[in-house]
């Protein structure tokens, strides 16, 4: 279940934000609705598996050209978190953290060889002969 595009709007918001430590209008629109990081910690994995941080050139205190990590999008009005409270941000926090579960365990069970394979390798890389 990938985010929604609402999602996607205020976590882009809110991640600039919150990485470069300013206190804008996505975090106290963030806070406003009583939300805390721990209540969207799966939905900004989520974020930046899609949205991965880029370097971008800026310009430092004294106007020269340089390189800088940035994660999420700037916006001077982002949207309303699309969570009304923290119960339904930690619920689908909750749906997203139990998706990228499953997809992992099944990663992980398409990569196990068989149960007869294991056997099978399991004593070709032993080095005590049978008794």
């Amino acid at each position: 279940m990938p985010l929604t595009p609402e999602e996607t709007a205020f976590l882009a918001a809110y991640l600039y934000e919150s990485m470069r430590l300013e206190r804008g209008p996505a975090l106290q629109k963030f806070r406003a609705r009583g939300l805390k990081y721990p209540d969207v910690t799966d939905l900004l994995t989520a974020y930046e598996r899609e949205h991965p941080p880029r370097l971008e050139t800026a310009l430092d205190e004294q106007g020269r050209p340089v390189e800088e990590l940035v994660w999420g999008r700037r916006t001077s009005d982002p949207p309303d978190p699309p969570w009304p409270d923290a119960v339904v941000a930690r619920q689908r926090n909750a749906e997203i953290r139990a998706e990228k579960e499953a997809t992992s365990a099944r990663g992980q069970e398409a990569s196990q060889p068989a149960g007869d394979e294991v056997e099978l390798n399991s004593t070709r890389k032993s080095s005590v002969p049978p008794s």
